[in-house]
Parts: C-alpha cells; sequence; structure tokens
C-alpha cells in the first residue's frame, strides 16, 4: 500500500527543468527560485558540468519556475505538465471527409471532450485518409472510449497510438531529448548553422544539412 502511494506522489511531480544558461552566483539563484515558489513548496537541484536540472513539488512551482526563466531570457528545456497531456487515440474507419469539428460534437456526446481531432494523411501522396488522430483533454474516464463501436454514423475501430520509439530532436535548438513545444534554448538553423530557426533560413534549401550539435 505505502509503495503504490509513493508511486502515484511520484508520478504527480511535475517534469524536470534543465537550464543551461551559467548561473554565476549559485546561492542567490537558489534563494530566487524559493522567493518566487509558494512557502508550501520546496525544490531541488542537480548539477553538472553543461546544465542545472530543476525539480519542483508542485504544478504552482514549476509554472512560476518557467516564467521567472523566461523573464530572465535563460537558456532551458524542460516537459510537458503530465495534468496537460492530452490522452490520444486513433479512429478507423472514418470517411476521410469527415469534418474535425463534427467529430468534436458526436464525442462530446458520448461524454469525452476532444482538444484536437487530426485527419491523417498519406505519407506520399498526401491525400486523406480514413484514419484520425483524435487529443483528448485530461479525465479519469477516458479508457472508457475503447468500447465505443459507432461514431457519426460509422462502425469505428478505437485504438491507442503506435509508440514511437525513437529519441525526438528539437527543431529549435537540435538537441536531442526534447521537443521545441518546451525549449527556450537559442535556435540553431541545421541548413547554415547560424543561431536562427531553420525554418526562417534565406539560404537555398539544396544545402548540405549542417551537423550544428
Amino acid at each position: 500500500m505505502e509503495t503504490n502511494e509513493a508511486n502515484e506522489i511520484v508520478s504527480k511531480l511535475p517534469p524536470p527543468i534543465f537550464i543551461k544558461t551559467r548561473v554565476q552566483n549559485y546561492r542567490q539563484f537558489c534563494e530566487k527560485i524559493k522567493d518566487i515558489i509558494e512557502l508550501t513548496d520546496d525544490f531541488t537541484c542537480k548539477s553538472s558540468t553543461e546544465s542545472i536540472k530543476i525539480n519542483t513539488t508542485s504544478s504552482n512551482a514549476y509554472r512560476s519556475s518557467i516564467k521567472y526563466l523566461k523573464d530572465a531570457k535563460a537558456e532551458f528545456f524542460t516537459y510537458q505538465l503530465k495534468e496537460n497531456k492530452p490522452y490520444r487515440i486513433v479512429i478507423r474507419n472514418l470517411h476521410p471527409n469527415t469534418s474535425p469539428d463534427y467529430i468534436k460534437e458526436e464525442l462530446e456526446k458520448e461524454g469525452f471532450q476532444a482538444r484536437n481531432v487530426t485527419n491523417a494523411l498519406h505519407r506520399v501522396s498526401k491525400i486523406k485518409l480514413s484514419l484520425f488522430f483524435v487529443d483528448l483533454e485530461p479525465a479519469l474516464h477516458n479508457k472508457n472510449i475503447f468500447e465505443l463501436k459507432t461514431i457519426c454514423y460509422t462502425k469505428v475501430k478505437i485504438e491507442a497510438p503506435r509508440i514511437n520509439k525513437l529519441t525526438p530532436q528539437c527543431l529549435t535548438c537540435q538537441n536531442y531529448g526534447h521537443t521545441r513545444t518546451y525549449c527556450n534554448n537559442h535556435p540553431r538553423c541545421i541548413r547554415c548553422g547560424e543561431n536562427h530557426r531553420t525554418d526562417i533560413c534565406t539560404k537555398s534549401r539544396d544545402l548540405c544539412k549542417m551537423c550544428v550539435m
């Protein structure tokens, strides 16, 4: 029983924050973090030669720390709060031209709140497929959606998405292990190697991709 409770507490902790910016005064830095979080919250740090890892004890402390680091223009990356993470499913056999809004409305009638609905496209031809990715708002009953057999007057098959085992690469800083959504590091262009995003680079797209690691 105690082990289960401990695992539940750990699973609810916010994700770590990895700070790349060099901290000149470590004591002052820690005191500043302590000042901006609530009295009931706490945090711990773990340092390496390249970064400082911060673990906070609550979502509020996590958000306050993120705001402080952004205001200070610090370089860092983190991950999505589990409480904000959508529950993704795959719906098969729906007509490719089914409106995402229509799917949202029908799911809502069944008690499920959809955040995003995306029609999958063929990898080469880009033709719409009879497959939709749906992100549900976090809810305890989301697993019940796999019992749903009909939606939009269509017999459907609802599945969990395939797990991507590849290590993600950030499209902002080009480092591995996180995504650009939660990255506040300086951008690196893989086309020319300069400090800007690749999608705004004015150099020719025919240039070979550079190693910016």
